[in-house]
């Protein structure tokens, strides 16, 4: 009896097929990119070797929202695809690392990289997974109207250099939710 109660339980619990699961709305998004490290060794005619080294921290994309449309849960696998995605990165300025060069065991000298950006992003497709709480994004394109790069070394900084409207469209992206 206590099954047969659960079961009534569940199915009146249960999203209809079709039936919208996902309210739709702006969600905030937890984006970083890992940090690197790369290291290249090249010799230098007859005198010996320079090392230029790139160290990124950890960067973090704060205050990332996507703004979604209502959703239908897929019975099968248990996924929602979310339509009429759009991924917002508000005005930022990200530390994109350093950039050292040492020729011969000396340091030579080292720059210091961030961009000032704003972003935004359509997606192909979203579906979130809800069992492994994870957004794949598919083929997302990155729209950056307006960027300045910003280097700084030796205790200067260069005027910022304004870059150009910058369109990419990235691989498929994973993130927990």
């Amino acid at each position: 009896m206590a099954v047969v109660i659960m079961l009534g339980v569940l199915a009146a619990c249960s999203p209809q097929p079709g039936a919208p699961v996902f309210p739709g709305g702006t969600y905030d998004l937890d984006l970083s990119l890992p940090p690197q490290h790369l290291s290249e060794t090249f010799p230098v005619a007859n005198l010996g070797t320079c090392t230029v080294t790139v160290d990124s921290p950890e960067i973090r994309l704060d205050g990332a929202t996507l703004t979604a449309g209502e959703g239908v849960v897929d019975q099968v696998d248990g996924t929602i695809t979310v339509p009429d995605a759009k991924i917002v990165v508000p005005h930022s300025t990200i530390q994109l690392g350093s950039v050292a060069l040492e020729c011969f065991g000396n340091p030579v000298g080292s720059l210091s990289v961030a961009v000032e950006i704003e972003a935004t992003a359509s997606v192909q497709s979203a579906v979130f997974d809800a069992g492994e709480r994870t957004l794949t994004l598919t083929q997302p394109t990155i729209s950056i109207p307006t960027a300045k790069l910003i280097v700084t070394g030796s205790g200067t900084t260069l005027p910022p250099f304004s870059l150009p409207p910058i369109d990419i469209t990235v691989p498929t992206i994973s993130t927990r939710i």
